[in-house]
């Protein structure tokens, strides 16, 4: 067995997968069966997308779901062209109480679902932002959230708790029971915020803006008219004008590198959800994030020294891109967002009681606005919602709860692709102009090493298991130092050679095979699986010994000294069914 591609390497950081030595052989000491034509291998899963369903809610002025819509009141597009609707069915908390029928929910199943009335589990991920919350807000949402799983969870839901303090956390895995839910929001809320600190910086910028303004600048008659004359020839002003503007770009500097880790995080809980097969939603909890860092601050800089040049850094400080980025991938693995605003109503920054300053009224409301344009968009580009300006969430949990529970599925068929390939998708109600109506306006068809992928990935972190059965044996050996701080750890990857399709070549059985590797530390650094092709090939003379043994391949692993677990998919690229496997390394 050859690797086609040459030396295999990761470009993770810290966390290594590297095959220079590779080998393939055949397990000895099994018995030799006959030969017999291997045409239609047993092993894996054959994965192909056929039908597109689609998961539409359709509320009332109210925001109250509607029902008693049939499948000739939907009208759907893609790309632009109207296709039949060949799929329908009506969800509703009567459908999907499903009693004693329902199924095992230990682990989820990425089984496709071939009709829109197949079952589907509901995932959803509570992601306790501490790094974007004020702990006093965040509990207060807490206490009504505590409510809400007591009331709502139970199968066919499972609920994951995530937190970010110093990293992402995974504080309770997937699960239906109320109970390590609920204990799991409680150690979160005896947590820090770290959202105090920047907002206490913010405070002192504006402070100091309002004492030059209060002490020099107001005392001039001509303020609003002649700001900047009174600048230029005030040295002393001068020197503090820039002093200002070189702070407001320090915090705006810090604020965009905290956004740049809140962002990776998002992408992270991304991650572990997305091999699931089932609906997947995260409801985020924050204090809103800054679409463009530091805007606030600049804006009652212009207004203070009557200066909109600091709004030339705007066009580079903005993080429009990366909130399409995250929110685009979300839609690529079909994970909603639900973004809970802790902050809720209350005085614009500033004009408090106790205030010490008073800023522009405009500059805190742009300040305000653009903590919660980041939530909104987020939501309405993933089919979620945006529960902001409220002091109490109860209701917005309730339309939560009515999205997972009240919900038409909308499917139609496609021809499936070779590669990966965005559709774009309108459902409309043409007979219905005053219901409101929500879906996910993109589709990511994914080809089948697309979808090995992610499953692997989420193998990595525990939330799907590996098939359950010993065709696929994956295996860790001893570890032993290979240079500076990392182990070579070597690696066996075995199936059954009869399970592979061999076709006949010059004298030679031969069959092809994609096998992706992938790795994932106990602080959660993880290297994305990589497909790599082999070619299994083998002397028909041979072919009688070998058919009824293993054909495995062996490859070093580079790590450090941690715990780690590997996953691994193996894809006959012939037969286009896979295995999966999993085990867990442990460099002490």
């Amino acid at each position: 067995m050859t690797d086609k591609r040459g030396f295999f390497t990761t470009r993770k950081v810290g966390l290594f997968l590297l095959a220079a030595v590779q080998s393939a052989r055949l397990a000895v000491g099994t018995t030799p069966q006959s030969p017999t034509p291997v045409a239609t291998p047993t092993f894996g899963e054959q994965v192909e997308v056929t039908v597109v369903n689609v998961d539409v809610y359709v509320r009332d002025r109210q925001g109250r779901p509607v029902e008693g819509l049939t499948a000739d009141d939907f009208r759907v597009t893609q790309d632009g062209r109207e296709v039949e609707v060949t799929n329908f069915a009506v969800f509703s908390p009567k459908t999907l109480d499903l009693g004693s029928s329902a199924p095992e929910m230990n682990a989820p199943d990425l089984r496709p679902a071939t009709s829109p009335t197949t079952f589907r589990p509901i995932y959803v991920v509570l992601y306790i932002d501490n790094v974007n919350l004020n702990p006093l807000q965040r509990n207060n949402v807490l206490i009504r959230m505590n409510k809400f799983v007591q009331e709502n969870l139970a199968a066919p839901i499972q609920m994951m708790v995530v937190s970010s303090d110093a990293k992402l956390k995974i504080r309770q895995p997937f699960t239906d029971d109320p109970r390590p839910v609920r204990t799991a929001m409680e150690e979160i809320s005896r947590a820090s915020g770290w959202r105090f600190t920047r907002d206490r910086e913010r405070r002192r910028i504006l402070e100091t803006m309002a004492e030059i303004r209060r002490d020099v600048l107001i005392e001039d008659f001509s303020f609003y008219r002649n700001t900047e004359l009174l600048i230029q020839q005030n040295t002393e002003l001068l020197i503090l004008k820039q002093q200002m503007k070189a702070e407001i770009r320090a915090f705006a500097e810090f604020e965009s590198h905290v956004l740049q880790d809140s962002l990776s995080r998002l992408h992270g809980v991304i991650d572990v959800v997305k091999g699931i097969d089932g609906r997947k939603s995260v409801i985020y909890v924050s204090n809103g994030l800054p679409m463009t860092p530091g805007l606030g601050l600049m804006h009652q800089f212009a207004e203070v020294f009557r200066d909109p040049t600091i709004y030339t850094s705007l066009a580079e400080g903005t993080f429009a891109a990366e909130f399409t980025s995250l929110t685009e991938e979300a839609n690529r693995y079909g994970v909603s967002f639900y973004a809970l605003d802790a902050t809720g109503l209350g005085p614009l920054e500033g004009f408090e009681v106790d205030a010490k300053y008073v800023p522009e009224a405009r500059s805190s409301w742009v300040h305000r606005q653009n903590e919660l344009d980041s939530l909104t968009f987020m939501a309405d580009t993933t089919a979620g919602l945006a529960i902001i300006n409220t002091n109490d969430v109860s209701e917005g949990l309730e339309l939560i709860r009515d999205d997972l529970f009240s919900y038409y599925s909308v499917g139609y068929t496609i021809s499936a692709g070779s590669e990966d390939t965005v559709h774009e998708i309108e459902v409309m109600l043409p007979g219905y102009p005053n219901h409101e109506i929500r879906h996910r306006t993109r589709f990511v068809e994914k080809n089948l090493q697309t979808r090995i992928q992610d499953r692997v990935s989420s193998m990595l972190s525990r939330i799907v298991e590996p098939e359950g059965d010993d065709r696929l044996r994956l295996t860790a050996g001893t570890p032993v130092p290979a240079k500076k701080d990392l182990w070579s750890v070597p690696m066996r990857v075995s199936i059954p050679l009869a399970d592979v399709a061999l076709t006949e070549e010059a004298g030679h059985q031969v069959g092809h095979l994609e096998i992706f590797f992938g790795a994932r530390d106990s602080s959660g650094r993880q290297v994305q699986p990589e497909p790599r092709e082999y070619e299994v090939r083998i002397p028909s003379a041979e072919y009688q010994t070998a058919e009824g043994q293993r054909y495995a391949i062996v490859f070093p692993m580079l790590i450090r000294q941690d715990r780690h677990a590997v996953a691994v998919g193996v894809l006959d690229l012939v037969t286009n069914q896979a295995v999966y496997g999993r085990v867990e390394v442990n460099v002490p």
